[in-house]
């Protein structure tokens, strides 16, 4: 195909143009604020100073070059065209070599041997087959090629960060670089990265990285049409590259950006075959941490890049190594070098204690290369008085607070297999794997549970395994002054890498756990229910819930049994009848024997968790009760019942027919009449869930006319009529009722 080019005069990028010769440019001009955000962020003695990249290069060349008109240019009114004409002699003297003419306003050219040809919208090639065909009427063996003499002009909008926004004359040879580079350039607040060309209202994104880092031709060949806009918006996210890199500066992010991507943009390591270490200073408020990894360490290197991250590439020994990190509410904190500040002293004086910082507490965390973190509580007023030689290492992390803050208090006192108890001191931030790495000669903590007590309540159970070996720091939760920390071994049962699905599915069994798993994923992977199941009654057991109900039911129990034990010492100082008294002895031998009885199933069938489930599978989806699941958990689906049970301070626990529409108290009917007056009444839902007369429809209507459904247990206990003057024994009723709960919560599934 023939080649037809145009000679225009404008700026145009050359692809090959080195990006590195901004450097010396962008040291004569005034620092960006940018710039020097990220300047005061580097450790002391990394030299110079971090430009932001790609901005000047805009404004770099000025060649004149030319370019080729692309097949798909169509042709309108305002372009001029050459038309040339050979082929077999003439004798007509009619035919030129060439006819230059300009395209009409109604979209036509023309041609004296043949007259006017419309050609609007037509692109070159097309034109060439037109005049032929129109040529052949009269001449035989003419050969016919059309190109472009003049373009026409129509008018563009650059908006946004650029030097010029405004209006700009262009023709269709021109692109998205080349207006930006006649408009001055993208200011240094605006985005190299997400330049938009909007047009008839959609958007065609332009990346000048693929051009400027990587070399490709997708910014240039992004030409512009008539009516477009181009936006420039505010620069994103960034991140800075220096040390062993070969283009060091600073770097727009785009979403999901990875460290590899940043070394990429900065052109690698800097010395050749070098696998250089990353240290990742990453900043969050007052306070920066530092994250260490290698070039080759994959896991590291796609992690995604943070706005405002410096990564620092160092090959062997360099002033990283020798840095130190002071975080807090003073003059100046960020990093420093052991070498210019040797001392604790020395950085006291450097970093500049303000009229709000405490100057009692500060804590100085050492970590050391195969040793425990260490943490070094210190006063700032006390070092300065004394002069006292603290000596800094390489990796210390120097925290100041707020006057007022609470931080050495109450210590933490942990307890390993209810023998050996460790002091440890509370520093405000403190969490569970700071505790652990306190204790030395810990063996297999992954196979142990964390008991955290606070006062005299267990306030969470943490396995350890979820944190040290399934990585959910999320579980890493903080601790409290005066918290104590008992580490337990786990049960058997509790090292389980799985869930398991047990009654009415199609495929009970165990199933692999994973993140993000819900009670409807686990049951569409065990095959839906079947014809028997009933899902208002699914129960889930977990470890976690087991283990805090465990405690809370023992402390109830142990509760119960004093105060049974205060009603039977009352007994003989009350006016009783013997019938009465006898009765009551009755009853507490009873309560006694059933809290022995709970003891005895304790932690056998705890660790329930109450769900409201639909009855179709396909409704769990969107509800509420499609909650996530936790490795270990055990999923329990029953039969249909089809009875209605009854419980309590009566002759024998009976079981009676479900009938749909039937009532608390038509059910206690067909038992003999009993009533609400006489019994206190409560109802356990199949699921575990307890409603009691007391909350029951707001007041206005008895327990006795609530509807039941299959599995629900009604819990009736007598209520006892006392004589004046033991009113002190009125809550008896209410202890019994407690133990029937008691015992009843350990026979969900039918097992006493």
């Amino acid at each position: 195909m023939k080649k037809r080019h145009i000679y225009i005069a404008f700026c145009v990028l050359i692809a090959s143009f080195p990006i590195s010769a901004q450097t010396i440019e962008s040291n004569l001009r005034e620092t960006t604020s940018i710039e020097n955000i990220y300047s005061s962020m580097l450790p002391e003695g990394m030299a110079g100073r971090v430009n932001q990249i790609g901005y000047e290069l805009l404004g770099s060349w000025n060649p004149t070059v030319s370019t080729e008109v692309d097949e798909g240019y169509l042709v309108g009114p305002g372009d001029s065209l050459r038309v040339y004409i050979w082929g077999d002699p003439v004798d007509y003297g009619a035919v030129l070599s060439t006819y230059d003419v300009e395209v009409d306003p109604d979209g036509s050219i023309f041609l004296k041997p043949i007259g006017r040809v419309s050609v609007f919208g037509r692109t070159l090639s097309e034109i060439d087959g037109i005049l032929h065909v129109k040529f052949s009427i009269k001449y035989k063996n003419i050969n016919i090629e059309t190109t472009p003499l003049k373009l026409r002009e129509f008018s563009v909008y650059v908006t946004g960060f650029v030097k010029k926004p405004g209006a700009v004359n262009v023709s269709n040879l021109w692109s998205a670089i080349d207006l930006l580079a006649y408009s001055g350039g993208v200011l240094f607040e605006g985005s190299l990265r997400d330049i938009r060309i909007i047009r008839n209202g959609k958007t065609l994104p332009v990346d000048l990285y693929d051009l400027f880092i990587n070399g490709a031709a997708a910014p240039v060949n992004a030409k512009v049409v008539e009516g477009d806009i181009l936006y420039v918006p505010p620069i994103g996210r960034t991140a800075a590259a220096v040390g062993d890199v070969k283009r060091p500066g600073i770097y727009e992010l785009l979403e999901d950006e990875t460290v590899s991507d940043l070394i990429n943009f900065a052109g690698g390591a800097g010395l050749a075959g070098s696998l250089p270490a990353i240290k990742l200073l990453r900043r969050s408020g007052a306070f920066s941490t530092v994250l260490e990894g290698e070039v080759e360490d994959e896991n590291f290197i796609n992690d995604e890049i943070m706005d405002g991250d410096i990564m620092i590439l160092q090959s062997g020994m360099s002033v990283v190594d020798n840095m130190i990190q002071v975080r807090g509410p003073v003059k100046n904190p960020g990093l420093y070098t052991v070498t210019a500040v040797p001392t604790l002293v020395d950085i006291l004086l450097q970093v500049g204690i303000l009229p709000g910082t405490d100057t009692d507490t500060g804590i100085i965390t050492r970590i050391e290369t195969d040793k425990p973190e260490e943490r070094i509580i210190f006063s700032p007023r006390e070092v300065l008085l004394n002069n006292s030689i603290i000596p800094l290492k390489p990796n210390d992390v120097i925290d100041f607070f707020k006057r007022g803050e609470l931080y050495a208090e109450a210590p933490l006192l942990l307890t390993v297999n209810g023998k050996e108890s460790i002091n440890i001191p509370y520093i405000k931030g403190i969490t569970l794997l700071d505790v652990l790495n306190q204790a030395e000669n810990l063996q297999k903590p992954e196979e142990m549970e964390a008991r955290i007590i606070r006062g005299d309540e267990i306030v969470d159970q943490v396995i350890l395994r979820n944190i040290l070996i399934l990585g959910k720091i999320s579980q890493n939760i903080e601790m409290k002054a005066g918290d104590k920390i008992a580490l337990v071994p786990l049960m058997e049962s509790n090292i389980i890498q799985g869930i398991q699905v047990l009654g009415q599915v199609s495929i009970p069994g165990m199933y692999q756990f994973s993140d993000g798993l819900t009670l409807f994923d686990i049951l569409s992977a065990a095959g839906g229910y079947t014809e028997k199941a009933y899902p208002k009654g699914i129960t889930l057991y977990r470890d976690s819930v087991k283990n805090q109900q465990l405690d809370q039911v023992r402390i109830t129990i142990q509760r119960t049994r004093e105060e049974l034990l205060q009603v039977e010492g009352a007994l003989a100082a009350q006016n009783l009848t013997e019938d009465a008294e006898t009765s009551l002895k009755i009853q507490l031998e009873t309560q006694k024997a059933l809290l022995d009885i709970a003891e005895k199933q304790l932690g056998e069938y705890l660790g329930k968790i109450i769900l409201t489930i639909p009855e179709k599978l396909a409704d769990l989806k969107g509800n509420s009760g499609n909650i996530l699941l936790q490795e270990g958990d055990t999923l329990f689906i029953p039969e249909k019942s089809g009875t209605v049970s009854v419980f309590g301070d009566i002759d024998t626990a009976a079981a009676m027919p479900w009938v749909a529409g039937k009532t608390v108290k038509q059910y206690l009917f067909d038992l003999g009449g009993l009533r609400s007056k006489d019994y206190k009444i409560s109802i356990v839902k199949y699921n575990g869930k307890i409603v009691t007369e007391e909350n029951l429809f707001f007041g206005w209507s008895s327990i006795e006319n609530q509807v039941l459904e299959q599995g629900d247990t009604i819990i009736a206990v007598k209520r006892i009529s006392l004589p004046a003057g033991a009113a002190f024994i009125d809550s008896f009723t209410n202890i019994t009722d407690t133990i029937y709960k008691i015992v009843y919560s350990l026979d969900t599934v039918g097992l006493l």
